[in-house]
């Protein structure tokens, strides 16, 4: 199940506290126009925020949903702006208990996402080009020898 609404804060304070907390996007468009996401002329969300209204979920023909978001009057007040359920993004109820933490979820509905997860997940190590030169010595313009195709290991990874 994927949600993308702020819950009840009388019903479920707990998991209310969690979505404006970790789930709410923004704000920008034209509450914060200088927003990391917003791009291009004349400035838009590059993440489509603040979404609509929606009485139900609705597939668009590019195959992603339109998430139900209703406009039930619940409002919260995120980094001075007052938001509502335009601005949550979609997440899953149980996941978002567990992990308490940032975790956009989305529902998988076309070839792309199995391409995109196969890509994602056969994709290799990080690499990175290496030089290596002696100090003092006059440096031999030999691009095949100078550079070294080499793995690199992050301290995270290494772990």
């Amino acid at each position: 199940m994927v949600c993308a609404k702020l819950p009840d804060p009388k019903k479920y304070p707990k998991m209310h506290e969690i979505v404006v907390k970790h789930m709410m996007h923004g704000p920008c468009g034209h509450l914060r126009e200088t927003s990391p996401c917003m791009q291009g002329e004349p400035k838009q969300c590059r993440w489509r925020y603040p979404r609509q209204f929606n009485e139900a979920t609705t597939q668009r023909e590019d195959s992603y949903l339109l998430y139900r978001r209703r406009n039930n009057g619940i409002k919260v007040n995120v980094r001075g702006n007052t938001l509502d359920n335009r601005w949550v993004v979609p997440y899953n109820p149980k996941l978002l208990l567990i992990f308490n933490c940032h975790m956009n979820v989305e529902v998988c509905l076309s070839i792309k996402s199995v391409k995109y997860a196969f890509k994602y997940v056969y994709k290799g190590h990080d690499k990175q080009v290496v030089c290596i030169d002696q100090d003092g010595a006059e440096p031999i313009i030999n691009e095949i020898k100078r550079y070294q195709d080499a793995r690199y290991v992050s301290p995270p990874k290494a772990i």
